[in-house]
Order: C-alpha cells, then structure tokens, then sequence
C-alpha cells in the first residue's frame, strides 16, 4: 500500500504595500497551497499563518511553532508556501531553515518556484542561492522606499511618531510648535544650569512648580537629557543613530549624507543656538559622569579645603579619601600618590581641618565672625519667606495629582471589568505613584506648618547680643556656621595650605599662606590615635529647621519677659 504524503502550508503577509497585499493575500496563498496538495496528492494537515509579520526576520509566532512542531515528532513530508519570499526573505536564514528541514527529512516546495521540487542537490541549492538573493533584495528595496518615505516626511517637518518633545505640542498638520508653559519650564532649566545649579538642584526646584506631566518626571536624568537635546533649538536629525556614529573627532561630516538628514529650523525654538551651546560647554566642564561620590564631593567642593591644599614635593593639589578598615577614615592626599610619582604621605582630615580652625581664631575678629553670621541668617529668612509663598502651589498640586490618582482608579476599575489585568496592573502602579506623591506633598505642608510673620522672627541683632563677652568662643561658634560659610571664610583668609614630610619622621610640615602675605607653619603627628571625630557642618535646609527651633525658644522666652525693661 502506497503511503500516504503528509504536508502542512504556511503563509505569510506583511503590512508594508497595499499592492503586495492584494496580490498574494492570505486567502491566495492558502487557494493555490491547497490547488497544489491536491495535484500532487498531498494530505494537507494544517496551514500555520502569520499575518502582519515582516519576512526579514524569523520573530513570527506560527514559523516558529512550524519548526517546534516538525523538530518534536510531527509526521509531514513537505512544508509547502505559495513561494520563497513568504517563507524568508534573507538569504542566510533561508538557508538556515532549509537545513533543518532537511535535518527532519521534510521536503520544501514552492507552488509558483517548481525549480525547489528538483531532486538534484547542487540544482536545488543553485537555486535556492539565486531566489534567497532576489528574495534580500526585494526586502532592501521595501527598507529603502520606506526609508526614503520617512525621509521626506521629515524635511517637510511633519512629527514622525512617538512621544512629542516637552515643551512642544502639535499643530492639526502634525508638526511642532511651542506650548508656551512648558517651554518656560525648558527655559528656566538651561537658565538655571548656566547659574551654577546641577541637575539634581534643579530637580528639587522644580518640585515646587505646579507642573503636571504624566509622560514625564523631573528627576535629574530627565534634566540631563533636556539639557541635551538639540531638538529645543530648532534642529532636527533624522536617523541620530546613524548620525553619532559617522561624526568624527572634530565633530565634521558630510551633512548631505543618505544615512542620516539634518533639518536646520525645522520647528520653531525654545532655546537659541549660543545658549545650548554654552550648556554643552558647560557640562564638559564640570565632567562628573563617571566619578565616585567621594570625587564628586571633591569636584563641588564638599570638603572644606578643596582647591586650597597643594603639595610641598610634586605641585599636585590635594583631594579627600577615605580608608578601607572597618571605621571609616577620612584623609587628604596628593593626586599625583595613585600615578606613584609623588611620595608624600596622607594626613588625616580632622588633624589638618583642627590645624585651619586654629590658626583662623587668631585672624578673624569677633565682629568679622558676626558678619557672616549676618549674611547666613538673611538667606535663610529669604527661604523661609520662599517656603511661605510655596504652600498654595504645594495646595494646588495635591488637588491635581488627587483628579489623576481618581483619574487611573477608573481606568483600573473597568479594566478589571473587562478582565483585561494586564492593563489593571499597569493602572495600578500609577496610582500608587501619585498616592505616594500626595502623601510626600502634605508631608512638605507638615514640615513648613510653622507659619511666620516677619514681627515673629527674632531680629539678627537679638540673637548676636544673646552671646556672652567672656565665655564667647570663635571656633565653636565658627563650626556652628554653615558648610558653605565656613568654607567662605576659609577663602577669604586663606590662599593655599602647603604640605611637605619631615624627613623621615612620621610628621608632616603644614605651611598656611594667608591673602596679607603672612606665612605660618604647623606640624601634623601622623599616625595618631584616639583623635575627634570629624566636624559635621550643617546644610541650609538643616539651619531653617534650627532657626524654627531658635525663633521658637525666643518667643516663649519674650512671653516670659525676657525683653522687659
């Protein structure tokens, strides 16, 4: 009995040509699949489909379910397509897939290719060769029609998909414009960085505006990639990839390239050509991308005497590291030390920081000392009046983000009803976010419930007056200051500090050049143990909450008649 030849057919459709649709659709192939089964006398079995699927590549649900099928025991003879290019159109996996159909003795046939149905090998892959090449070529032509239509829709400025760029929206044509109240958030971010703010300041700023953006959240990576973007003055670059990568060193190339176009003007702008270009500048300059926190601290100058410490041998200026032992350790070191070009020996920070405060309470007066105080106390009563004014538009951002947290529960109520939980997962996840987002906003009302009035803040003067004469002590009045008045100070007395090793002693010389000329030298015992802990300075937002804390104190004090005559 003559056994029975077993086959099972597959089609293939991609959206890309309206006339290659119609001229083989799914309903086509599957007529002339069955007209040559019957022909030839195969049984066919089932017909796998992917419709909608590009034949450049092999990520098609039912090709694949084709192969698991036929490699895990599936009795078929022949895998039958109406013809190549339905089955691949790259010639290497064409090749690849042929073999292992071979591997499982099936046999594979094209209805309009009759040439594939040759027992010959060498004829059989000849061809095979021949029509995967074709099959390639037509996939470059569609890749480049498509490319090229792309192209054209981006010279005429037209928005070609995806998110639109904050600080634009689009006009009925489909192409940018400015949206006037994001583009002066855009604004004040390139502003604000050319001022001196990092990314992560302006982050914390911006959390005070009344800004809703649910496709964007200011964090500093965000800011980072505004500051970046060169869509924001008006250029645009179609196939960026492409573009970064044929730059060269001098950041020359061919603008007329076909990889990539360049659209001068191309949407109106927020920020001009000479800003950007300052920003990019800018950020070369500060280069922290790839730093440790400790040489970020270095580089903003979050150790005290960074910038002002050289060393005696090499020239090289110091930089704060700290110990690997089980107690952190913090010491100031030569930068050359790591090049091993420089011999000098570390010293811990507390020894060289205690020397400085020292040698300061000789130069600096008591008045001097007041005077700053005088500047810190005007900052923070500007904070304080800022904080004050925030909390309406603290107020009004809760009211906006409750309308969006009961905005997404509706959404993920009738997901849920329609069984679609995919979706009510992601609903879910934002509101969760925009409860946490209420719940950190009334926590920034609660921290700023102490309202003023500018007669309840004591006067500067008050609080000077408060210290005694006899018991007043610079230093520790001098470390009560702020970070970055006491690094103040510092630089107005102070040009460098040297440091050079004794001998071959465990000492270390310290030489402190002040502005006025004068020299003094200090020696550092190094090795030392049992020595203080290391000074903690305040920041700014600390010093409010302690001048609550004072303004507090003076009241009741003045209800108690502390004032009185």
């Amino acid at each position: 009995m003559k056994k029975e030849k077993v086959a099972v057919g597959y089609i293939r459709v991609s959206r890309l040509g309206t006339k290659y649709e119609e001229k083989e659709s799914p309903r086509m192939q599957e007529n002339e699949i069955k007209a040559y089964c019957k022909r030839e006398n195969y049984t066919l079995n089932h017909i796998y489909q992917d419709l909608d699927y590009t034949g450049g590549n092999d990520e098609r649900p039912d090709f694949k379910l084709l192969f698991h099928d036929i490699e895990n025991g599936g009795e078929v003879d022949a895998v039958i397509v109406y013809n190549l290019s339905r089955f691949s159109r790259n010639l290497m996996d064409v090749k690849t897939y042929l073999e292992r159909l071979d591997k499982n003795y099936v046999s594979f046939i094209s209805c309009t290719e009759p040439i594939f149905n040759q027992q010959d090998p060498s004829l059989k892959n000849f061809m095979i060769n021949l029509f995967g090449t074709i099959a390639e070529y037509q996939r470059d032509q569609i890749r480049q029609t498509v490319k090229h239509s792309m192209l054209s829709k981006s010279k005429s400025g037209v928005h070609l998909g995806g998110k639109v760029l904050f600080g634009y929206k689009l006009d009925d044509e489909r192409k940018y414009v400015i949206d006037e109240d994001k583009a002066k958030v855009v604004q004040f971010i390139f502003n604000r960085y050319l001022d001196g703010q990092s990314p992560a300041k302006i982050s914390e700023e911006i959390s005070t505006m009344n800004i809703v953006d649910p496709n964007l959240k200011f964090e500093a990576d965000t800011i980072r990639a505004i500051l970046s973007n060169e869509k924001y003055t008006g250029k645009y670059v179609y196939g960026k990839d492409r573009y970064k990568e044929l730059e060269g060193e001098d950041g020359e190339f061919d603008e007329d390239s076909e990889e990539f176009t360049i659209i001068h003007n191309n949407h109106p702008s927020i920020i001009s050509k000479q800003q950007f270009l300052l920003v990019q500048e800018e950020v070369k300059k500060r280069g922290k991308n790839n730093k440790t926190e400790t040489e970020l601290d270095n580089v903003r100058g979050k150790n005290l005497l960074t910038g002002k410490v050289r060393c005696g041998y090499c020239g090289s200026h110091y930089y704060v590291s700290s110990s690997s032992s089980a107690k952190t350790y913090y010491y100031y070191l030569c930068s050359d030390k790591n090049n091993f070009t420089c011999k000098q020996k570390k010293v811990r920070k507390v020894q060289l920081e205690n020397i400085i405060f020292n040698a300061l309470e000789g130069k600096i007066t008591k008045e001097e000392l007041f005077d700053f105080y005088r500047e810190e106390y005007s900052r923070v009563e500007d904070q304080i009046a800022v904080n004050s004014e925030n909390i309406p538009v603290i107020k009004k951002k809760i009211k906006d983000h409750e309308k969006m947290k009961n905005y997404y529960n509706e959404k993920m109520k009738r997901a849920f009803d329609k069984e679609d939980y995919e979706m009510e997962h992601e609903y879910e996840k934002n509101v969760q976010r925009y409860v946490k987002e209420i719940n950190d906003l009334h926590q920034r009302l609660l921290d700023h419930a102490i309202q003023f009035e500018q007669k309840d803040i004591p006067d500067v003067e008050e609080i000077i007056q408060t210290f005694n004469e006899e018991n007043f002590n610079k230093i520790l009045f001098l470390k009560s200051l702020t970070f970055s008045t006491v690094k103040k100070i510092i630089a107005s007395f102070i040009e460098e500090i040297v440091i050079d090793d004794i001998g071959n002693s465990n000492k270390s010389k310290i030489s402190i050049k002040y502005h006025n000329g004068e020299v003094e030298d200090y020696e550092i015992q190094r090795g030392l143990r049992n020595l203080p802990e290391e000074d903690q300075f305040d920041d700014q937002e600390i010093e409010y909450e302690s001048l609550i804390l004072i303004t507090n104190v003076m009241k009741q004090m003045k209800e108690n008649g502390w004032d009185d005559e």
